[in-house]
């Protein structure tokens, strides 16, 4: 539905401009960031569903329950990924800015193929997760 809205508002109103920051570019914006949040639950269902097949309990995988201290102590289920991102966000936010830095100087992001940029944004976002999981299944928060 946002990704219609994006289109329509693209072709009938004007263009998306990031520069003037305008309704267009709102719209594609929630619609990437949409789209980001299905992929990284999809991924957390994947995970999920594997540690099921491999008869692995996904406590091994990560803590799957949170207690909520508000609630009378329910526990509320939480997401393996975000709940990494979460435990250390000023660190994966720095490393982001640094792989995006890196990635502009390695390659001309502007006359790259559709297919190497996709494998790039692949290639980034897995490494970026891989790294915030890995901190996460160690306990390992960075304070800076």
């Amino acid at each position: 539905m946002l990704w219609t809205a994006t289109s329509l508002a693209h072709s009938h109103l004007q263009p998306v401009s990031r520069r003037f920051a305008n309704g267009p570019f709102i719209l594609w914006m929630l619609s990437l960031s949409t789209l980001m949040s299905v992929f990284f639950i999809l991924w957390d269902l994947i995970v999920l569903f594997l540690a099921f097949l491999l008869d692995t309990p996904p406590s091994s995988l990560t803590p799957l329950y949170q207690d909520d201290t508000k609630g009378g102590g329910r526990r509320r289920p939480m997401l393996c990924v975000m709940s990494a991102v979460n435990n250390n966000q000023m660190v994966i936010f720095l490393l982001a800015n640094v792989l995006t830095g890196a990635v502009n100087f390695s390659m001309n992001t502007l006359e790259a193929s559709s297919l190497t940029c996709v494998a790039m944004l692949c290639v980034y976002m897995t490494s970026l997760c891989a790294v915030a999981v890995f901190l996460y299944q160690h306990n390992l928060k960075i304070k800076l």
